[in-house]
């Protein structure tokens, strides 16, 4: 909270809008923590800090038996039901006594549910993986497994076809449906972009698709980046077209109307909905470490794409 804070008010001080503390010592405070990586990743570029990405990346954990509980008993068990192809009983292991397994064992199972298609219950052992051992534990390339490129073919075909920006397109399919073809959610949403019936229907209308099957990964995402690229081209800053997409077209439009925000940093962390100020969040997270791994591009440019107005010393 405080560094969300740190950031409020820094963006407040350079829009002229609150008089207080230097910028400088409020980006100072938000960047002198990691616990909260959106935070730390924008104040620290607004800082003119480099290679934020690796920073957050430390040694490789060493031999399991130094962890805490020695555990050798979960390990056999673990290694045994992978090795039988029991996916399903694997990964219950590992989730339940994640304490005991190494990042990069756990980075090795991950694996084993990606080469299947499993690339849900992949990303959720490690996102576990990381919140129990912390992400100082873990290597550039096990903290990489965590952004794998699933349907990396199908992404460059709508990619090719709408010139949309790759990180953050995978970076939203990633967190909408953490690859997962298949998913539905409570209110209707299906499939690796998530689509609404009523959104799946108007742009199938206009790609010409007759009852399009939205569990197949080439429709769906093809469907939904043409929703997400008329969404960039008719709010032009692209963080309100993944505004728009969370929260609603018209949602965005009052907002922007009302003028109540000078930037488009204030308009995003002044939303009444914490359920969408997080969905951009995400994003830009794992948008910073798809661009990094993948293109070597500097967190600051991906920020400057999302946020035009975003400033730096």
């Amino acid at each position: 909270l405080q560094a969300r804070m740190a950031w409020i008010l820094a963006e407040a001080v350079a829009e002229g809008v609150f008089e207080g503390p230097s910028r400088e010592d409020l980006l100072q405070i938000a960047s002198d923590q990691q616990e909260d990586v959106y935070y730390y990743l924008l104040a620290s570029a607004a800082l003119g800090e480099q290679d934020l990405i690796p920073a957050l990346i430390g040694e490789e954990a060493g031999d399991p038996d130094d962890l805490v509980y020695s555990g050798r008993e979960y390990r056999e068990w673990a290694a045994a039901v992978y090795e039988a192809g029991l996916l399903d009983e694997g990964y219950s292991v590992v989730r339940e006594a994640m304490s005991v397994f190494s990042p990069q064992m756990v980075a090795q199972y991950a694996d084993r549910h990606y080469e299947s298609g499993q690339y849900i219950q992949g990303m959720r052992l490690l996102d576990r993986a990381v919140y129990v051992h912390g992400g100082s534990r873990f290597s550039e390339e096990t903290f990489r497994n965590r952004y794998p490129r699933a349907f990396q073919d199908e992404i460059q075909l709508v990619m090719d076809r709408y010139k949309m920006n790759a990180p953050v397109f995978t970076a939203l399919v990633r967190e909408e449906s953490y690859f997962d073809p298949d998913i539905r959610s409570w209110v209707g949403a299906h499939g690796l972009t998530q689509l609404m019936p009523g959104t799946a229907a108007d742009m199938a209308q206009l790609l010409r698709l007759r009852n399009p099957d939205l569990s197949d990964p080439q429709t769906n995402l093809t469907i939904g980046g043409l929703y997400y690229s008329r969404l960039l081209a008719r709010f032009s800053v692209p963080v309100y077209a993944l505004i728009a997409y969370n929260a609603g077209q018209g949602r965005m439009r009052r907002w922007i109307s009302e003028g109540w925000a000078p930037s488009s940093i204030l308009l995003h962390e002044g939303l009444p909905y914490e359920q969408t100020r997080h969905y951009v969040r995400k994003i830009t997270v794992s948008a910073a470490h798809y661009a990094w791994y993948y293109n070597q591009t500097p967190f600051e440019e991906l920020l400057f794409y999302l946020f035009p107005d975003f400033k730096t010393y």
